[in-house]
């Protein structure tokens, strides 16, 4: 089963895929020109990190909806650093933790993916089904069926 790649959320505050490589500590910045000697690199950010790394607990939803987004982008920040790294179960507790604070479709299509990495299927059905809820007429909705599918005959 191939897991797609992650979705952007539109929430103003998420570069994904360079903002989750720099989080995850793989993005070195601008290229070097020819004429500047490249450093030498340390262990990759996967080397460092190992799957065991527990997630911080997730905080409590602000009043204030500015604040929850901003937590929310956070903790979507940190679910794709770990999802890059493969750290499939601390992704789906952040993604989870990004739902808890502020509910957005790529968040929830995000935590399905990293559900179904993580072999919690029940999970990434109830996900894709929300998601299919929230946005059924999405440019993923083939993708969302075809999982659901998928997932249905596994449980």
């Amino acid at each position: 089963m191939s897991v797609p790649p992650l979705a952007a959320a539109s929430l103003g505050f998420i570069a994904v895929t360079a903002g989750a490589q720099a989080a995850a500590g793989q993005v070195a910045g601008a290229p070097s020109s020819p004429a500047t000697p490249t450093p030498a690199r340390g262990p990759t950010a996967k080397e460092q990190n190992t799957p065991e790394e527990p997630v911080e607990a997730c905080p409590t939803r602000p009043e204030d909806d500015v604040q929850a987004r901003e937590r929310a982008g956070e903790w979507f920040a940190k679910a794709e650093a770990f999802f890059i790294l493969e750290q499939n179960e601390q992704a789906l507790e952040a993604f989870l933790c990004s739902l808890e604070l502020v509910e957005h479709p790529a968040t929830l299509f995000n935590a399905a993916q990293a559900a179904r990495s993580a072999g919690d299927f029940e999970r990434a059905y109830k996900l894709l089904r929300r998601y299919r809820e929230l946005v059924p007429n999405s440019d993923m909705s083939d993708v969302v069926s075809t999982q659901i599918a998928e997932l249905e005959e596994r449980l």
